[in-house]
């Protein structure tokens, strides 16, 4: 790039962060310049007087001697015109036609005003006196010199204009280069500018301090913050604001969505006895109206609790359930309709409210939220990247909640805006140049059920698994200090194993690996995780993680702890998205899913082979499982092999094999469901009778009616139910 950039300096032409500037030669000036009979022409000192010079020429017939003669006398007029053209500026030369018929030739010509001068030359052409030699040569040097001092003064302000913006203009034009795919001598590949990872770990340590968050945490913790209100628009605002502050060109992202909101003309009412409550909290999408019957506790509303109360003969058919929360997502509570008939609640709890496991008093419960439009900001700043700047890894964290909201989102946001400014400030300050980008997202409705992200999601859906390489939550990731545990895309694994070993437990003792020992395995990832759509929808390898203790609340009071877990998590955080961005070839762990999917083919092996053993399943083979299991690991043994075998320094053999790696996740979408009906189309972790889950826990009979379960030749007759 540097060396284009010399080029263009050299050869007088505009880079490529100047607008180009035409300019006028003195020769093509002098040639446009046109002067009268009267006018006069400066050479040097002297003021010379322009004389005419005709000549007339009949028009005769060719062949003739006056067409001879009159050939001579247009022969003597061209070499005078020639003669002078070699020594002296002309005016002007036309040829006119006269009334008379004659053609008169015209040359205005400059004299040197001595009387007596005109004679002279072959044929009495007019003499002329031929500016100095010297006069010539001197004026030519200063021609030269005045050129070279334009060109300096020009390369100085360009300098001074643009060299203060020249990370941002060497950006553009990397950007520019690599989606031309023109160039192979990228800056980021000179292994002496590339900085060492360690002190890049280093660097992000030491901007990710407790002291750092002490300020952060209480800055984005404003009184109130539900989507779409002019509090959360306020704090859109303010993010949007920060990301331009740090130069990272912002972009607000709109969408006009229905949220289920209290109707403040007609709240929510419980009445218990006779103790009537109006609640503020409220929980989003329940079923409106009235509900009556017994009051039963079944404490989180898991199916292993509905087993306690089924154990306890304590039936919850017209009862009013009700449940704590914690431990599954509000969706899965909602949605455990398998034990009730109906799901309507709120968030929040009366102290005075007294209940039991079997319920002896009836309470009325009456629902009256309303579903509304709202309008809702999802806001994103960008830190580009010198080599890939197309490919890119995403920070989110929702900035929205139905309450206080410390632990879900004033915690996150704090993290996403102080990772930005850190990293920010590697880039411009200590020389960190990422070879992909970074995305920081600020969400709105995610207490809706991550409302936001989604939209954005399914509005670039088309393109969305070629550009991003993975997205990393920060939703909920501080909720105690004590412990740790993860969510994430088996082939993050080794990128979450790495982070743990190199970031310090906020506890004091030791790294966040000894938190967890060496036999620490991911959670599945629940539905209402944040990073959940990324995954299961859009093939998205994503993780989600948190530091956890018994105490259920954290709130700014505990700040001096808080900001401590807090900055253990940003640094975890920042880790995994800083390792994305800097490998020359994307970190992922092609092996990972080998164990999953081999505990998934062997149980639904299992499964059918019980079946088929009594007698109500027959002629199902599972070999085209085994065959497509061994297929992918195949294909990542071969991906695998190419990446050993290939030249890392090579950007553009980078770019074809991290494409390849990117695919791998999204290969894992079943291409047999549609999104609109399916949308979590996931083979392990989607939700459906589509997913290796579902098959091998299917507890009634399998059937060839489940075709689409099956390839072509599995199901070869279709048993009874």
């Amino acid at each position: 790039m540097f060396r284009d950039l010399r080029s263009a300096f050299e050869m007088n032409r505009p880079s490529m962060c100047q607008s180009p500037t035409k300019t006028e030669s003195p020769q093509l000036q002098s040639l446009n310049t046109q002067t009268s009979e009267s006018s006069q022409v400066h050479i040097g000192r002297r003021t010379r007087p322009v004389k005419k010079i005709t000549a007339r020429v009949k028009n005769r017939p060719r062949g003739t001697a006056t067409g001879v003669q009159e050939g001579a006398e247009m022969n003597r007029v061209r070499s005078v015109f020639n003669n002078f053209t070699n020594s002296e500026r002309y005016s002007r030369f036309t040829l006119q036609t006269e009334q008379d018929g004659e053609r008169r030739v015209e040359v205005k010509l400059s004299e040197d005003g001595v009387d007596g001068d005109t004679e002279g030359g072959a044929g009495g052409s007019p003499t002329f006196r031929p500016a100095p030699r010297g006069q010539t040569r001197k004026n030519l040097c200063y021609l030269i010199l005045t050129t070279l001092l334009i060109f300096i003064i020009g390369y100085t302000v360009a300098y001074l204009i643009h060299g203060k913006k020249r990370v941002s203009c060497e950006t553009k034009a990397v950007e520019l280069m690599m989606e031309e795919h023109q160039d192979s001598t990228l800056l980021s590949h000179d292994s002496q500018l590339r900085l060492p990872w360690s002190t890049v770990t280093k660097l992000l340590e030491s901007k990710l301090t407790s002291a750092t968050f002490d300020k952060a945490l209480s800055e984005y913790d404003p009184p109130s913050r539900v989507a779409g209100s002019a509090d959360d628009a306020y704090l859109g605002d303010q993010i949007h604001k920060k990301f331009q502050e740090l130069r990272m060109e912002p972009w607000t992202d709109v969408h006009h969505v229905r949220l289920q909101i209290p109707d403040k003309t007609k709240p929510n009412i419980i009445t218990f006895g006779s103790k009537v409550f109006k609640p503020e909290g409220f929980l989003a999408y329940s079923g409106t109206g009235t509900a009556q019957g017994r009051l039963v506790y079944a404490n989180y509303g898991r199916p292993e609790d509905f087993k306690v109360l089924s154990s306890n003969n304590v039936g919850v058919k017209s009862a009013v359930v009700i449940l704590r929360c914690g431990k599954i997502s509000f969706a899965q509570k909602i949605h455990g309709r398998a034990c009730l008939r109906r799901s309507s609640g709120f968030l929040g709890g009366e102290s005075s409210l007294s209940y039991s496991l079997g319920g002896v008093e009836d309470i009325t419960v009456e629902v009256n939220n309303a579903l509304v439009f709202t309008e809702i900001h999802n806001v994103f700043g960008v830190i580009k990247g010198f080599v890939d700047p197309d490919r890119y890894v995403m920070l989110g964290a929702q900035r929205d909640a139905w309450g206080k909201g410390y632990a879900r989102a004033n915690v996150g946001t704090a993290a996403l805006m102080e990772l930005a400014k850190a990293i920010r400030d590697m880039v411009e300050k200590e020389d960190f140049r990422p070879r992909r980008s970074i995305v920081f997202a600020s969400w709105s409705a995610g207490e809706f059920g991550n409302i936001g992200a989604t939209e954005w999601l399914e509005a670039h859906a088309a393109s969305i698994d070629k550009s991003v390489l993975s997205y990393i939550s920060l939703d909920g990731m501080v909720q105690g200090h004590g412990s740790f545990y993860a969510s994430a895309s088996p082939l993050m694994q080794n990128l979450i194993d790495s982070a743990m070993k190199a970031v310090r437990s906020p506890t004091g003792k030791g790294t966040v690996n000894g938190m967890v020992g060496d036999t620490y395995s991911l959670r599945p990832m629940s539905m209402d995780d944040p990073a959940y759509p990324f995954l299961a929808s859009f093939g998205i390898p994503s993780v989600s993680f948190h530091f956890t203790s018994t105490n259920d609340h954290l709130n700014y009071e505990a700040a001096q702890q808080t900001s401590v877990s807090v900055a253990a998590a940003a640094q975890f955080a920042g880790q995994m998205a800083l390792r994305l961005v800097y490998d020359h070839l994307i970190n992922f762990d092609l092996t990972g899913y080998k164990k999953l999917l081999n505990i998934n083919v062997v149980r639904i092996n299992n499964r059918v082979s019980e079946l088929a053993k009594s007698g109500q399943l027959k002629d199902v083979s599972t070999e085209w499982l085994y065959r497509a299991r061994a297929s992918l690991q195949r294909a990542a043994d071969i991906l695998n092999d190419n990446i050993k075998k290939s030249h890392h320094d090579d950007p553009e053999v980078c770019r074809l094999l991290n494409d390849r790696i990117m695919k791998f996740e999204h290969s894992l979408l079943s291409p047999y469901t549609s999104p609109v009906e399916t949308p979590y189309r996931h083979l392990l972790f989607g939700k459906g009778n589509h997913t290796l889950a579902a098959i091998s826990e299917m507890t009634t009979p399998i059937s060839c009616t489940l075709s689409w379960l099956w390839p072509p030749g599995a199901c070869k007759a279709a048993p009874t139910l």
